[in-house]
């Protein structure tokens, strides 16, 4: 080859540098051509990814029907980078689980974050703890559970506590224990420390207070005096969050009683509605307070003093998340979630900001945090769970339907319990006790 080919070849290949260097360093630090130009009109744009963390673990992931990627077997998560800014369809898939889908934006420069994303078995496994069963209450820790029910051949109800661990079912108490006469259970509440049983009974006509060692079945229940609080006689409702108190005066007015305050702040200037037909609750989750007048919810934002009216016809209690951050409610068909602190990581949230989580064809009979990102409630005879990231549409997983022929018995609503500290589900028929256990990890 002569010097002047050479040369020529020598210039072309500074030429193809030139061009190429700029481009391969724009490349690596993630910026490319969007062609056909998206909504922004902008021909070079930086990219951005989607940060995903699933359970149970691992898990597929598809960008726009696509497998992208495999979530991690050890945390469960994965980054998908270098995607141009606009709109995908997420979906996370596992065998043997329902599949979760959102639609997200990628953002330049920006990671969206998928963060608590979990799958639900497409059936559960339930297996029957008990027959013939009236009501029933899991203790706090979840290792037992109070069975009340009606012998067949005998007089009278009977309680009974049922061993989780060991599957094992004990008496507790029979009716005829606290009287000769009948004595309807009112209410039963088990101590924090699940070591004994608070019961209200009625017997000739006035209430009954007992409290019952369940570490010692055998040992005579003892009769207690009725439960006391700090509640001002005469007031309609009466909470605490701790060393201070709230409550409704006769007038509708709501006072906040600090210990070391001789007298209590009166915190709305508006009164709430008062008579004698309607039924009177306070709940106190940060600095929100919440009053149920009748079927009426009412919420008191921090620094205001007039209660808001939010829901008409609310059908459950205010719940509190197991994080503290955050409320939830039912409202005859609907499901909402209130905010009562910042929220700073995606998607973010304000303290006071209102979700709607879910509207359906039926009434909300029961409600529960399944954990604090989502919530198991049932509606019909169905049991569901739903997330509370309401980026796009919610996914709703049905876990399963109480329906025939698990019971015929139609005297007694169907219910659940869950048990969040050994993901037990309990399932109620009307008759039956069923159990399953549903383990995201």
């Amino acid at each position: 080859m002569d010097s002047r080919n050479r040369t020529i070849l020598f210039f072309s290949f500074v030429v193809l540098f030139l061009l190429a260097a700029p481009t391969l360093v724009m490349y690596s630090q993630g910026y490319r051509v969007n062609w056909p130009p998206q909504s922004d009109h902008k021909l070079i744009v930086k990219t951005g990814g989607f940060f995903i963390k699933a359970s149970p673990k691992p898990a597929n992931v598809y960008i726009n029907g696509n497998l992208a990627k495999k979530t991690d077997f050890f945390f469960g998560s994965c980054l998908v980078e270098n995607l141009l800014p606009k709109n995908y369809t997420i979906s996370i898939q596992k065998d043997g689980y329902q599949p979760w889908t959102k639609d997200l934006a990628i953002q330049e420069k920006q990671v969206t974050e998928v963060k608590r994303v979990i799958l639900f078995p497409r059936t559960l496994s339930l297996s029957v703890l008990d027959k013939n069963v009236d009501s029933f209450w899991p203790s706090p820790d979840g290792k037992e559970i109070a069975l009340l029910q009606t012998p067949t051949s005998e007089p009278g109800w009977q309680l009974s506590l049922y061993d989780t661990g060991q599957n094992l079912k004990s008496q507790l108490l029979d009716e005829s224990d606290l009287s000769k006469t009948s004595a309807p259970i009112q209410s039963l509440e088990w101590a924090n420390d699940s070591l004994s049983i608070k019961l209200t009974v009625t017997a000739s006509k006035q209430l009954e207070y007992y409290s019952l060692d369940v570490q010692n079945p055998s040992s005579t229940p003892a009769q207690t005096l009725a439960p006391t609080s700090n509640s001002p006689a005469g007031s309609l409702a009466f909470a605490s969050d701790g060393l201070t108190s709230y409550f409704i005066d006769q007038t509708g007015t709501v006072f906040k009683k600090d210990p070391l305050q001789s007298n209590p702040a009166k915190l709305n200037d508006v009164a709430l509605p008062t008579g004698k037909d309607l039924t009177y609750k306070l709940w106190i989750d940060d600095q929100f307070v919440f009053a149920r007048i009748g079927s009426d919810l009412y919420e008191l934002k921090p620094g205001s003093t007039q209660f808001e009216k939010i829901f008409q016809g609310l059908v459950s209690d205010i719940i509190s998340s197991p994080d503290g951050r955050k409320i939830a409610y039912a409202s005859n068909s609907e499901i909402w979630v209130t905010y009562t602190k910042d929220k700073t990581d995606q998607p973010q949230k304000n303290a006071g900001d209102k979700d709607l989580i879910a509207r359906l064809s039926k009434k909300v009979t029961g409600l529960a945090w399944f954990n604090s990102d989502y919530l198991i409630f049932m509606a019909g005879n169905s049991i569901k769970t739903a997330e509370i990231d309401n980026r796009d549409s919610i996914n709703i997983a049905n876990l399963t339907e109480i329906s025939s022929p698990l019971s015929t018995n139609k005297t007694k609503q169907p219910s659940f319990k869950w048990d969040s500290a050994n993901k037990n589900l309990y399932i109620f028929d009307g008759s039956n006790l069923y159990q399953s256990q549903i383990n995201t990890d």
